[in-house]
């Protein structure tokens, strides 16, 4: 087979949803840490049965909790970032492989998991609002983003063929040789 050059389209367009992820992690983290500290939204509630609890864990209330739930979906969107961004860039027949159809889906899960952690934590879905129910939704995001970018770190690199590396020290080396080696401001030795 001889080489093939990489699809830059599908280089360039993972690369921008890999962009777009960072900016999302960007703001939910954002979100998260003004939540987390209590600096924006309404003044913490106590979640039911850490009041009785005692000590320390009587003292987390919402605000911590709502912190962490807005942070896991944007730890995930972090990873696929990274994981998008850091490809290598692909054959053409690369792109209909199974291992990148698997990451495809598995950044797909993360996502959903990620909106349904939200939804669930802040009481859009489900009968009350319990923001920890929510995290445990926002840690199997993150679990699918680290194995969606486990995914993306198996895809092969595109090999080049004995042919194409021979005309390419051939043209690289045809170069050189019509040049001088010696640097400006210096003479050859004698």
């Amino acid at each position: 087979m001889a080489y093939q050059e990489p699809d830059m389209s599908t280089a360039m367009a993972e690369r921008g949803i890999g962009w777009i992820f960072a900016l999302i992690a960007v703001v939910l983290g954002a979100i998260g840490l003004l939540r987390g500290f209590g600096i924006v939204g309404p003044e913490g509630v106590d979640i039911p049965g850490i009041g009785d609890a005692g000590g320390l864990q009587a003292a987390v209330q919402s605000d911590f909790w709502e912190g962490i739930l807005w942070m896991l979906p944007a730890f995930a969107a972090a990873v696929l970032a990274l994981a998008m961004n850091s490809s290598r860039t692909i054959r053409t027949e690369d792109t209909r492989s199974a291992t990148r159809m698997t990451a495809y889906v598995l950044a797909a899960v993360t996502v959903v998991l990620g909106a349904i952690a939200l939804l669930v934590g802040f009481g859009v879905i489900g009968d009350e609002y319990v923001a920890t129910d929510g995290v445990l939704w926002g840690m199997a995001s993150i679990l699918f983003s680290v194995v969606t970018a486990a995914a993306y770190a198996t895809e092969p690199s595109p090999a080049m063929e004995a042919d194409y590396l021979a005309r390419l020290v051939e043209a690289r080396t045809a170069r050189t040789t019509t040049t001088s080696t010696a640097r400006p401001g210096t003479e050859p030795m004698r």
